[in-house]
């Protein structure tokens, strides 16, 4: 924003003010809308225009008028409308406005202010901020325009005083000031120095854009040219030439805090004999403070041990290329909406063992102020009892050979693991031995063994094998499974031993 004592300025004493309609911004609607990307800019040369500004070549494109000459304009996040402070005061008080990019319409609120506010801005929560040209903030009551407090005088960093320039809010709530050719930020009433933007005029407007960025206008003449500025070192990179006399910057960035949570919503566990299953919960919420707009995109690529079986929630498509899973949701998402949660299935090999750490990602095409929440990882431990089976003697043997069957278990996992439950059947062509099992089990766990009957005419699980007849006695042809169940929690590395005979027929 242009100072009261700018060449500009002294146009305006004796200019007649116009009260334009709007003719060509938008035919339908009569409200304004909030974080729709649009970078706007004004003159304050009558017929006081206003603008629309181009980020990739800086052009501007007038799209309406406001009733007065300002120098000072902020979007208001809520509605969209753009508020603005004059040049010129009226009996020493300065008249407030608002003009609607939906409509093109203006209206003049009901307060004034006693001071020149060349610098304006809104913060994300709504509240509107103003700083005079000597560095004195304030708020302002965004319902007359009028101040609402006193927040102090800013100083530090070498800033000096009589300055137009202007203030903007970043993304992530930082608030900067442009005050001739250098870029500072303002915490409480504390400025500091980002750095010389290298720009040969002083800055008129500052605002950020749809990509996060921070643009400034200059004072050159007819023709302000639009700098990108870093916000790390302030050096302004040019962009282009307005083609106008711009005296300010303002705008609405949509801007979303995406965060992402990953939970492991069910046991992990490797069986060597058989495949299994473990899902994730993945939940995507939007943190504001606007919508999330396009599509919502969540990345997932599976760590070695782990495959794609499926991915399901509602309003969300996925697929998986190779270990990379991708969902999608056509959005949007709007401020503090938990979308609804993926379940990620996946099946547990090998690798996984004894533990396997998983992340993923949310991403759209709306800027996300805070990358720091946009993943999610979790490590989940392995369960894995590990069985090895053997037999003696081994090898080809004789009819009427007693053969030991043993089953070595070992817990292989990250986890202590619990619920087991072992089965072995008895091979074909032998008959169990009765009285023939055993078990060693380590400490903490406790095992009971029982056995399938399958003599008619309800075949059952018994604890107590005995035969039907149909074997050499001391044998049972009617006990074809031997079942094994653990009570307690087989700690890690633990181990122990199971173990039955069976006579070859």
């Amino acid at each position: 924003m242009m100072s009261p004592t700018s060449p500009v300025k002294k146009l305006l004493k004796s200019a007649l003010i116009l009260i334009v309609a709007f003719m060509g911004l938008c035919a339908a609607g009569s409200e304004a809308r909030a974080a729709d990307n649009v970078l706007y800019s004004l003159t304050n040369i009558t017929p006081f225009n206003i603008y629309t500004v181009n980020t990739s070549t800086g052009v501007a494109t007038s799209v309406g008028n406001l009733s007065f000459a300002s120098a000072g304009i902020a979007r208001q996040p809520s509605t969209g409308l753009i508020y603005y402070y004059a040049i010129n005061p009226v009996s020493g008080k300065y008249s407030v406005a608002t003009w609607n990019p939906a409509t093109g319409t203006n209206t003049t609120l009901s307060g004034t202010v006693n001071i020149y506010l060349p610098r304006i801005a809104f913060k994300a929560d709504g509240t509107l901020y103003g700083m005079d040209s000597n560095n004195v903030l304030y708020t302002l009551n965004t319902t007359t325009g009028a101040i609402a407090t006193t927040v102090g005088t800013v100083s530090g960093g070498g800033l000096g005083t009589g300055f137009g320039g202007d203030i903007a809010f970043s993304p992530t709530g930082v608030l900067y000031l442009a005050a001739g050719t250098n870029l500072y930020t303002v915490s409480g009433t504390s400025s500091t120095l980002v750095g010389a933007t290298g720009l040969s005029t002083a800055m008129a407007g500052l605002a950020f854009a749809t990509d996060g960025a921070l643009y400034t206008c200059d004072t050159t003449g007819t023709n302000s040219l639009i700098y990108k500025l870093s916000t790390t070192t302030g050096a302004g990179t040019l962009v282009g030439s307005s083609g106008a006399a711009l005296s300010d910057l303002a705008n609405l960035p949509a801007f979303a805090d995406l965060q992402i949570t990953k939970t492991a919503t069910s046991g992990f566990q490797y069986d060597q004999n058989s495949s299994k299953t473990a899902t994730y919960g993945l939940s995507v919420k939007n943190n504001g403070p606007q919508s999330a707009s396009g599509t919502i995109t969540v990345s997932d690529t599976l760590p070695a041990g782990l495959t794609y079986v499926s991915g399901i929630g509602t309003g969300w498509s996925c697929s998986a290329a190779g270990s990379v899973v991708t969902c999608t949701n056509a959005g949007p998402v709007a401020n503090g909406v938990t979308m609804s949660a993926v379940t990620l299935t996946v099946t547990v090999g090998s690798s996984a063992v004894p533990s396997v750490t998983n992340s993923a990602s949310v991403f759209s095409t709306t800027f996300d102020q805070t990358a720091n929440n946009n993943s999610s990882s979790i490590t989940t431990n392995v369960m894995w009892v590990n069985l090895q089976k053997s037999v003696s003697p081994s090898g080809p043997q004789q009819p009427g050979t007693d053969l030991v069957y043993s089953v070595a278990f070992t817990n292989s996992g990250g986890a202590a693991a619990r619920n087991i439950l072992i089965t072995d059947n008895i091979p074909a062509n032998t008959d169990f031995k009765l009285n023939s099992e055993s078990h060693t089990a380590p400490a903490g766990v406790t095992i009971t063994v029982d056995y399938w009957d399958t003599r008619p005419p309800t075949p059952q699980w018994v604890s107590s094998p005995t035969t039907d007849g149909t074997a050499p006695a001391g044998y049972a042809r009617n006990i074809t499974i031997t079942r094994w169940t653990f009570t307690g929690n087989l700690a890690t590395s633990a181990s122990g031993t199971l173990s039955f005979t069976a006579r070859i027929r």
